[in-house]
Parts: structure tokens; sequence; C-alpha cells
């Protein structure tokens, strides 16, 4: 499958659901950054899921990257390609069950 360019309000509503995406998006530094992630949090570590309410910039989306452990913000407004063939069996290799 082809990367497919996406919205930031595609990919919020694709979050909402409850998926692991793939991604690459365009870092404020203007690097790319592959990231599996999620706002899952079923899929994410006990000690690193949301505590409280936090109200991120209105135009950041929080994400959990799978692979680095850590919570990451994609700006709404950069280029976002959603990438499914470019990380085979990702969720075995993580050890996520959907």
């Amino acid at each position: 499958m082809n990367p497919r360019k996406i919205t930031g309000n595609y990919l919020r509503n694709l979050l909402q659901e409850g998926r692991v995406l793939c991604l690459t998006f365009v870092k404020a530094d203007g690097t790319e950054r592959d990231i599996c992630c999620t706002t899952n949090p079923s899929l994410i570590d006990k000690e690193k899921r949301a505590k409280g309410v936090r109200t991120p910039a209105e135009h950041l989306i929080p994400v959990f990257d799978l692979m680095k452990k850590e919570w990451r913000s994609i700006d709404e407004d950069t280029d976002i390609e959603l990438i499914e063939s470019k990380f085979p069996n990702v969720l075995d290799t993580l050890g996520v069950k959907e």
C-alpha cells in the first residue's frame, strides 16, 4: 500500500477510534519522523498513561509513540502520511494486541 496523505482532523478521528497508526510526518525542525502511535490507553504502559487533564495547544495532536514509549505531538498543519506497509507486522513486533 502506498502512503496516503491525511489531514490533522482525519488523524484525530482515527485516534479517537483507538487505532494504532503508522505515520510519517514533518517535525517542527523540518526533519521527517516515522512513528507508530495511538491514544488507546489499553495499549499504553500504565505509568505512561495520561494523568489528569492537560490541554495541549489547539493545533497539536498528542500521540503515544509505541516504539519509543513516549508521548509526542504532531502539528495538525504539517504533512502527515498514513503508511501501513512501511511497518510490516508492527503490532506483533511491539507485542501489541488490538
